[in-house]
């Protein structure tokens, strides 16, 4: 049986994701919900398959969204999968990092 973990958001990666569905929708009025939709399927995959994202430091990992350029930096507990930032990879490496 295949182990799954649930996934969960910190505050920063909420408002992350806020941001992010926003300027979509700037740009497209469809895109911010598309923009969802690739997350959540990131996410559906992210629970059963989270060791397949590399480590960037420490125990901090990170995956790309499939159709877009956003990163997604997360954490794996033990049952538990915290996404701490979502981030377009255009921006800094270290952006994520930084208190915002």
């Amino acid at each position: 049986m295949i182990k799954t973990y649930s996934v969960v958001t910190t505050h920063q990666a909420d408002k992350d994701i806020k941001e992010a569905r926003d300027w979509y929708d700037l740009q497209e009025p469809w895109l911010g919900d598309y923009f969802l939709d690739q997350l959540l399927e990131f996410r559906n995959r992210l629970s059963i398959f989270p060791m397949r994202f590399p480590r960037i430091l420490g125990d901090v990992r990170r995956g790309k969204l499939s159709k877009f350029q956003d990163h997604i930096y997360f954490i794996i507990k033990e049952t538990q999968i915290v996404i701490i930032a979502v981030v377009h990879g255009k921006r800094h490496p270290d952006f994520w990092k930084k208190p915002r």
